[in-house]
């Protein structure tokens, strides 16, 4: 056994992982990061979770324009829940490697929980308003800041590491059919339950991920001595932009995410503006737009 293995398993006891029964073995064998039950249970309650997240996202564009109906507001908005993101993504991978991950996901996970009930209950009852929405997006970046570098770094301890590659593509997979999912229904979903009731929706599918934390078992060691906080970001960026492999797969991603999938921002307003269509319309374009763009990248 590889000291890496060895190391993995101690961390966790749901690593080590017995033969499967022979009916599954090929479906084991094309999707082996499956076998271990950890990852089972991080990958449905992801994938309800993050349809959930894309429903909101059509959802809240969409309720920016109809109370504004101004461009720039829904731009604004939307620029003030990636905002945190840019600011303290950082910051927070210096936080996850301080603390258990799974309690910072618990955390992370519930907090945005709870911030989609409150837009729901506040679109729900009519009182909802552009300033409400821009503070609320704030705060969810704040905590999106956070999950992502815990929910990344958290992956490497469900499987072992020569089934990374497979929990690594699963998991962009599963993003990539929310992106897909989640706008295409938003439209159907919206017109039966309103805008607050997709709100409703999205906080009620983060139980799916804080259920999946709960039943996991996964072994975590918190290193005692930790360099200083501003020194290992120096560290980290000195290291991402030296590495000839890591340093243009930043770029192509920093490039995709500026001009690929800009396009969501501003969805709303063609589809009420150019193509004069209500939420239906609204995320069909989001849904032909994340296929279009799924095939090219």
């Amino acid at each position: 056994m590889k000291p890496e293995e060895s190391y993995l398993i101690q961390e966790s006891e749901e690593i080590s992982v017995g033969e499967s029964p022979h009916w599954t073995d090929p479906f084991f064998r094309a999707f082996p990061a499956l076998r271990y039950r950890n990852y089972r249970l991080y990958f449905f309650g992801q994938l309800v979770s993050l349809v959930g997240t894309w429903l909101q996202t059509v959802a809240q564009g969409y309720l920016v324009y109809l109370i504004t109906k101004s461009a720039l507001w829904v731009g604004l908005i939307a620029a003030l829940q990636t905002l945190p993101v840019l600011l303290f993504a950082l910051i927070g991978g210096v936080i996850v490697d301080r603390f258990n991950k799974r309690r910072v996901l618990f955390v992370t996970q519930s907090g945005q929980m709870i911030l989609a009930f409150i837009l729901g209950i506040l679109a729900l009852t009519g009182t909802v308003n552009q300033y409400h929405i821009a503070v609320l997006s704030f705060l969810l970046g704040i905590f999106t800041s956070i999950d992502m570098p815990a929910r990344q770094t958290y992956m490497n301890k469900m499987v072992a590491r020569k089934h990374l590659s497979s929990a690594i593509s699963l998991s962009a997979g599963i993003f990539n059919a929310a992106r897909v999912i989640g706008p295409a229904s938003a439209g159907i979903l919206i017109s039966i339950v309103a805008v607050g009731g997709a709100f409703m929706l999205n906080g009620v599918s983060f139980i799916a991920v804080i259920v999946a934390l709960y039943f996991m078992n996964v072994r975590e060691v918190i290193a005692d001595n930790h360099l200083h906080p501003l020194r290992a970001i120096q560290q980290g960026l000195r290291f991402a932009f030296s590495d000839d492999i890591i340093r243009p797969v930043l770029l192509l991603a920093t490039v995709n995410s500026i001009f690929g999938w800009s396009y969501i921002t501003i969805m709303p307003v063609i589809a009420g503006d150019v193509f004069h269509e209500g939420a239906r319309g609204c995320s069909s374009q989001h849904s032909h737009g994340a296929l279009l763009l799924g095939t090219l990248y």
